[in-house]
């Protein structure tokens, strides 16, 4: 098959490349909503400030009959040596997959990359992160990467070495081991002694500051997020304002000072089946300061976030994603308090 391969570089070639998804996954019943917008701010320095540093190229690809075959980004941070790819999508030919992975894979050498990580987001990992490896037959969850199972072929026939795994779990209200819960809870509360408080719409310039000071603490070492300002937080707050109830955010404060935090979104989701209707959340972060780690504080957020669910008198259904498999701690205790492996993501790593 021959390929042509074509470079973002338009408004109407990026509309293109946003759009490709749509045709690709039109007949598969169980791919996420993925919004053109939340994946073409990532794309904009306006709205991503890695992009104000580092740089983005974007291809698509065309066969020799002129149909759409594939896409992909690449993205580096200068004065670094890693690169990552992301956002591809490919249709079943691995000579598309392997021109699509060559072209990215050179552009970022040339710019100095010899380590290279993906599928990823330019950003965050709440979004967008690894290549889906199970889970295939499971509801498609909003900001989930989604792909059908060939691609990891494509991987590893170009000889990617895998690297991290990360989990997704599922929580139903049935099986919840809330006794479970509210002992370490209860345990946690005795032991530190912190007040524990859900966001409010009316304080949420204070919120973008204790969200970012717990972010600052929790991830200093691997500086995941030293782009991340209070501002950038708060405007990631305004943009998940159709999806955040106050009241599914909750932080925990030890005089008075912010230690901790969960939040989770609201799944969009409507069944006209029911007359009422289920409460499907989605864990978009959750982060503990180093010193009050393995304290039980997790355990209690989760408990508040259960009671004010259960007050709701709503059927509902949590889901935990993000749950890296080397976090052995983590883990345990959503496996303790009922979860259940729900979805599988795996990113790769290519030594060029």
């Amino acid at each position: 098959m021959k390929i042509f391969l074509h470079t973002v570089n338009d408004a109407r070639s990026e509309s293109h490349w946003l759009n490709l998804p749509a045709k690709f996954y039109s007949r598969f019943p169980n791919k996420p909503m993925m919004p053109v917008d939340d994946v073409k701010k990532i794309f904009d320095p306006a709205r991503n400030s890695l992009l104000q540093k580092g740089k983005a190229m974007r291809w698509f690809a065309y066969d020799q009959y002129n149909f759409d075959a594939g896409r992909i980004a690449a993205f580096y941070l200068p004065g670094t040596t890693a690169g990552q790819i992301g956002f591809f999508e490919c249709f079943t030919d691995r000579s598309v997959a392997h021109e699509l992975f060559r072209t990215a894979i050179t552009w970022l050498k040339d710019q100095g990359c010899s380590n290279i990580e993906g599928p990823v987001n330019f950003g965050e990992k709440d979004r967008f992160w690894g290549l889906m490896t199970m889970g295939f037959e499971t509801k498609g969850l909003y900001l989930d990467n989604f792909n059908p199972p060939y691609y990891k072929a494509f991987f590893d026939s170009f000889k990617f070495v895998p690297r991290d795994t990360i989990y997704t779990y599922r929580l139903q209200r049935s099986n919840i081991a809330i006794g479970k819960l509210s002992e370490v809870a209860d345990w946690s509360e005795k032991k530190i002694g912190y007040e524990l408080r859900h966001f409010q719409w009316k304080e949420k310039e204070h919120l973008a500051v204790d969200l970012h000071s717990v972010y600052t603490a929790s991830f200093n070492e691997s500086k995941r997020i030293s782009h991340l300002s209070p501002g950038d937080i708060l405007c990631l707050i305004e943009q998940m304002r159709p999806l955040l109830n106050e009241k599914y955010c909750w932080i925990a404060y030890k005089d008075k000072v912010p230690i901790a935090f969960i939040l989770f979104l609201q799944e969009p989701f409507f069944d006209p089946t029911k007359k009422k209707q289920k409460i499907i959340l989605k864990g978009f972060a959750l982060a503990v300061i180093p010193s009050m780690r393995g304290k039980g504080i997790e355990a209690a957020l989760c408990r508040a976030l259960y009671q004010e669910l259960k007050m709701e008198e709503k059927e509902f259904e949590i889901f935990l994603s993000g749950i890296n498999a080397c976090t052995t701690k983590m883990n345990s205790l959503i496996r303790k308090i009922g979860g259940e492996k729900f979805k599988v993501h795996q990113t790769f790593t290519y030594k060029i």
